[in-house]
């Protein structure tokens, strides 16, 4: 391996793991923006609840 395409492979590979973190990140991010959603709709259900009527069929 030549000095040069050493050189290559480390900086991809550098680059491959900061975009690793990058969309580890993203999908934490995005689990935990998920969440808080569920748990507003879920908080909303409850303080509407006897707004709401269930329609018959």
């Amino acid at each position: 391996m030549t000095a040069t395409r050493f050189i290559q492979s480390r900086i991809s590979g550098y680059y491959n793991s900061q975009n690793d973190d990058s969309i580890r990140l993203m999908d934490k991010t995005y689990t935990e923006q998920t969440a808080k959603y569920i748990q507003l709709v879920g908080r909303m259900e409850e303080k509407y609840a006897k707004d709401f009527v269930e329609l018959p069929r």
